[in-house]
């Protein structure tokens, strides 16, 4: 049976791992200093890596070579690891494993000396799945193994690891591999397989992986395949259901040139060649977006993803196209790609934006004079008879309640924040309830939760009442909040949580239950004298007097 090439590609040596620098001097300098820790937490994306510097960390602390830091790969140990034959070896997935009796059982086992090597290794894979009494049951063994065993633990999100399991590893956080450097390697590969391979289609190819070395190598495995040992552009495209990039550039030129008649024709091309508007789209969002950056700094650098053909493209369309009407396009474009799974008809709703782009930003309408005045004062009413007078005062309405003092009006660019935690919101809160308890959880309910204000790297979460934002601690559960924000929104962020509008309302409420409601007076009267007695405070005597002064005026 032929081996998947990511599987036969798989680093065999700390060299062949691509676009990770920082973990691999790090670890090189650990062997060869024998300062290598008792358990790491491998962090990132998928595809870039983790688990195969875990397996060669293995081979290199089991490999029989005398010196050096690299595993030779010629050694019983590390030939046994590469063929997955090394019982000193034991990789767990998480995902299927992930319970308190699975991680008893691995305790058991590490008490065990090893059997063919120096040292038993434990991969991870997934750790964030385990359960929260998995992990307390992991945390002991994790902080004083023996010391003929090592743990690594492998995630694709460090937020649900808990702080106590990430204080006692050592934390590599890999990156997303650059485009160059995919295209770079999948071009060795070609090679090495006897494959043609344009290099456009390799470029398309390292495109589309975004970051990820094992999708890339795949879909190159996919290509291989599919061309029986070519790798065109034309193929490349027909597989992802790319469309054609000269007419996503035509798109993109029509906007540049306002030319609604070219842009039109572009689209029902598309549609006619039965293209997706989705996959489309989302080539015409990455071309505006290059069009952008490079429109912002003049760098080419700025653009690595683009081929030097498209970049040339890309400087011609800016030359007159005006940095508002540019942004204005890419707004556009990106709100059509996030409706467009909805879109009853769809095509309608990219001609539509297409119009709208180009049109440009709507202008500021001009404050008019009648928006200065102040509204004018009714005259005052003549005073009605006891006949003509309604039997029962109309309730007081409750004011909403002013927004915080430091509140400002939100840019567009806080706004899309809003919109990317409004889509996180219901994970935010499975994680809350499962790590803090119901109460945390109904605080981000609508039963507790008033509204999100953002303003650059300052995120205010506004409760109704003070119950429901003192429900989140303000230690492990804030913290907790502000590393799922960071990782959604890609910064750093200071996390405030207030007292806002659900205070009002509960004002208003109080205000609209004291107003009069019956046509009886005198119940109005005890109202009003009870609430007179809680304002005022009066003594013991002063509320029998006027108790029975109430009652002699019922009478």
């Amino acid at each position: 049976m032929t081996q998947a090439l990511y599987r036969k590609w798989r680093s065999r040596t700390f060299s062949d791992l691509v676009g990770q620098p920082h973990v691999v001097r790090t670890l090189e300098n650990a062997l060869k200093g024998d300062r290598v820790a008792h358990a790491y937490l491998f962090n990132g994306p998928r595809g870039t890596g983790k688990t195969s510097t875990a397996r060669l960390l293995a081979k290199a602390l089991n490999c029989t070579r005398e010196g050096g830091s690299a595993p030779c790969g010629a050694c019983p140990a590390c030939l046994a690891i590469e063929e997955n034959r090394y019982l000193d070896l034991i990789e767990i997935d998480a995902a299927s494993n992930n319970g308190v009796d699975d991680i008893r059982e691995l305790r058991n086992g590490v008490s065990f000396s090893a059997t063919e090597g120096n040292s038993k290794v434990y991969i991870v894979d997934e750790v964030h799945m385990l359960s929260p009494s998995a992990f307390n049951a992991l945390l002991k063994t994790l902080e004083e193994p023996p010391p003929h065993v090592f743990f690594i633990l492998a995630t694709t999100e460090i937020h649900r690891i808990p702080a106590t399991v990430i204080s006692r590893c050592q934390r590599f956080d890999f990156r997303r591999i650059a485009t160059q450097d995919i295209q770079a390697h999948l071009a060795m590969i070609a090679a090495a397989e006897g494959c043609a391979a344009e290099p456009a289609a390799l470029a398309v190819i390292a495109s589309s992986a975004q970051g990820c070395m094992r999708d890339a190598i795949s879909l190159l495995d996919q290509v291989v395949g599919f061309g029986h040992g070519q790798a065109t552009l034309q193929q490349v495209q027909s597989i992802l259901g790319l469309t054609d990039i000269q007419a996503v550039n035509a798109f993109v030129d029509s906007l540049a040139r306002q030319d609604k008649g070219q842009g039109l024709a572009v689209l029902q091309d598309v549609l006619t060649q039965g293209g997706s508007l989705a996959e489309f789209l989302q080539q015409v969002i990455l071309q505006l977006r290059f069009a952008f950056r490079l429109q912002l700094t003049g760098d080419e650098t700025v653009i690595p993803d683009a081929s030097p053909d498209q970049k040339e493209v890309v400087r011609g369309w800016i030359k007159d196209w005006a940095e508002e009407r540019l942004l204005h396009a890419l707004s556009t474009m990106m709100e059509t790609a996030a409706q467009l799974g909805q879109a009853v008809h769809p095509h309608i709703l990219v001609e539509l934006a297409l119009v709208n782009a180009i049109d440009g930003p709507p202008p500021a309408r001009p404050v008019a004079a009648a928006d200065t005045v102040a509204p004018p004062v009714p005259a005052a009413r003549a005073p009605q008879s006891s006949q003509e007078r309604s039997p029962s005062p109309v309730p007081a309405q409750p004011k909403r309640a002013p927004r915080p003092r430091h509140e400002t009006a939100m840019t567009q660019a806080d706004k899309d924040k809003v919109e990317i935690l409004r889509r996180h919101w219901r994970e935010l809160r499975r994680e809350v309830k499962n790590r803090f308890g119901s109460q945390a959880y109904k605080a981000l309910t609508v039963e507790g939760f008033s509204r999100m204000h953002i303003q650059g790297a300052s995120v205010s979460l506004i409760f109704k009442e003070k119950r429901f934002k003192d429900a989140l601690l303000p230690g492990p559960s804030q913290k907790y909040i502000t590393q799922m924000l960071e990782d959604w929104l890609g910064e750093k962020v200071q996390l405030h949580l207030q007292v806002g509008s659900g205070t009002g309302a509960k004002n208003g409420a109080r205000a609209a239950r004291s107003a009069p409601t019956s046509a009886d007076p005198m119940k109005d009267l005890d109202e009003l004298i009870m609430s007179q007695l809680k304002a005022q405070r009066l003594d013991m005597h002063q509320e029998r007097a006027l108790l029975r002064a109430v009652d002699q005026a019922k009478k």
